[in-house]
């Protein structure tokens, strides 16, 4: 079998926008002695009435996120209480249609129901939708160091935004401006200094003072990397109660295995025979337990996938007057996450079974047999066999990798006035 390498792409169009309140959320900024308390509204354009007030908004501002020791935006939403932290997300998202990505679920209504903006504004969604209908954005694809704040609103807000605020609404906003080159880097351990280690490195750089010049220019560049490991490789990291009372499985072998267990149920007539249940001639002696061949597969079980992501966002903004503004945002992401599937098992018995919807009924396939003179069959009539696929490790690696891109210009701020 070959690798799987599933390539997806999203892209949304240039913008042009004239607001005056721009942004998706509102926020108040801490008072102090001397100055008078600023409020920032960035609200609706739809009227209240007098007993309306704005909705409660989580801010998380910049300073937060670093004493989180968060190393993407995943990490820092999962930190919220009202985040879902089971949503889809690429480290163990092998099985899902939209594997390689993370989404953004709050208060257990789906990534469907939750809006997560950019300054704001909508981005386009992951190229796959998740189980084939429901659509996300990639939070993956957003670097954590242009980010000044997320404002989280918790309280359903479809009446202003549509269905897809239900659950609330994630409004990242990130830097309108830098001068200068800066330089971060962070390293997050994992289970051990060794094993799931996540570095995170980043530079920024930008010119340009837009009161003095009237224009800023930056731009940002993230490398991200995330060391997968196995079961084998943390199985000593568990206590010994997990295997006796949690998972009794837990490191077990499994006897569906290469080169394979003669697995034949008992048969008269014709040709009558006992029970057989016994490793094929070629198992290895080390490899035989109770007369079976066996596999350890937890070095194969992945705990954790490595994932590499490369995350670019610049911006530029250009005074024209002292009432109107001129900006622009681009933005690239390209992640990679490294899964890997168990060696594909057959176990003799039952044939396997699935619906066929053109013919709209069931169809059964018989599981194949040893034929009669096959090097591993001993005996003078057909047998069964569990078998597993192990000839070659490397041709059950599935990598995801998705590009996206989102560039963005306009006009904000008010003129003619």
């Amino acid at each position: 079998m070959k690798k799987q390498l599933v390539l997806k792409k999203s892209v949304m169009a240039v913008a042009l926008t004239l607001v005056s309140s721009q942004y998706a959320m509102a926020q108040t900024a801490p008072a102090n002695d001397e100055n008078i308390q600023k409020v920032v509204v960035t609200g609706s354009n739809i009227k209240r009435i007098a007993s309306e007030t704005a909705s409660p908004v989580t801010v998380i501002r910049r300073e937060e996120i670093q004493a989180t020791g968060a190393s993407t935006v995943r990490d820092v939403l999962d930190t919220l209480t009202a985040f879902d932290t089971t949503a889809l997300k690429d480290d163990g998202g092998r099985t899902g249609f939209a594997a390689g990505a993370s989404g953004a679920s709050m208060r257990g209504l789906g990534k469907g129901a939750t809006l997560v903006l950019v300054n704001g504004r909508r981005i386009s969604n992951f190229a796959f939708a998740d189980g084939g209908k429901e659509t996300f954005v990639n939070v993956d694809s957003i670097p954590t160091d242009i980010i000044d704040r997320i404002e989280v609103l918790k309280d359903g807000a479809s009446a202003i935004y549509g269905s897809d605020a239900m659950a609330g609404v994630i409004n990242i906003i990130t830097r309108k401006g830098y001068q200068g080159i800066g330089l971060s880097a962070s390293y997050k351990q994992g289970v051990s200094p060794q094993i799931g280690k996540q570095p995170l490195v980043g530079v920024i750089a930008g010119y340009g003072d837009l009161e003095k010049d009237r224009f800023n220019v930056f731009a940002n560049l993230e490398a991200y990397k995330r060391k997968g490991y196995s079961q084998a490789d943390v199985m000593n990291e568990y206590p010994g109660w997990h295997k006796e009372f949690v998972v009794p499985s837990f490191g077990n072998v499994s006897f569906t295995s290469f080169p394979g267990n003669i697995n034949e149920p008992a048969q008269g007539g014709a040709n009558p025979h006992p029970k057989i249940r016994q490793a094929v001639a070629s198992c290895p002696a080390d490899r035989v337990q109770g007369g079976l061949c066996a596999n350890d597969l937890n070095g194969l079980i992945n705990s954790s996938d490595g994932a590499e992501r490369l995350n670019f966002f610049s911006g530029a903004r250009l005074k024209i007057s002292d009432t109107l503004q001129a900006f622009g945002e681009f933005s690239y992401s390209k992640t990679r996450t490294d899964y890997r599937s168990l060696p594909f098992g057959m176990a003799a018995g039952s044939p396997w079974t699935w619906f066929d919807g053109n013919a709209k009924k069931s169809q059964n396939v018989t599981k194949p047999k040893l034929a009669v003179g096959n090097p591993a069959n001993p005996f003078n009539y057909p047998v069964g066999i569990d078998y597993r696929f192990m000839d070659d490790d490397s041709m059950w690696s599935a990598p995801s990798e998705a590009s996206q891109y989102r560039a963005m210009a306009g006009l904000e701020g008010t003129f003619g006035a």
